[in-house]
């Protein structure tokens, strides 16, 4: 199945201290919206990008630059796989509907 909702974090790598939620609470909640297609993908601008994606459970994502072309650079990047996810949800639903 396509995914139907998309998320995207993007984080320069500061203040990463939540007192609401934990990272457990966070990977639990991302599994469940990922059974119901959603997809989530992680931008972030240091080394830490792999690794927080797997403590989350994120699909995709990437390490952007510090810099205003930087976070440029991963909008870019995110809404070419959002269109991306758009484009594969349509397909599925046309062969479906012409299925029905």
């Amino acid at each position: 199945m396509a995914s139907l909702l998309s998320v995207a974090v993007f984080t320069d790598g500061e203040e990463n201290s939540s007192h609401t939620f934990t990272q457990g609470e966070v990977k639990r909640l991302v599994m469940r919206l990922k059974t119901q297609g959603w997809s989530f993908n992680y931008y972030g601008t240091d080394v830490s990008v792999e690794e927080m994606k797997e403590r989350l459970a994120f699909d995709g994502g990437m390490v952007m630059e510090k810099s205003d072309r930087g976070f440029r650079s991963g909008m870019a990047n995110y809404s070419m796989s959002s269109s991306n996810l758009k484009s594969s949800f349509l397909k599925d639903w046309m062969k479906e509907d012409l299925n029905d």
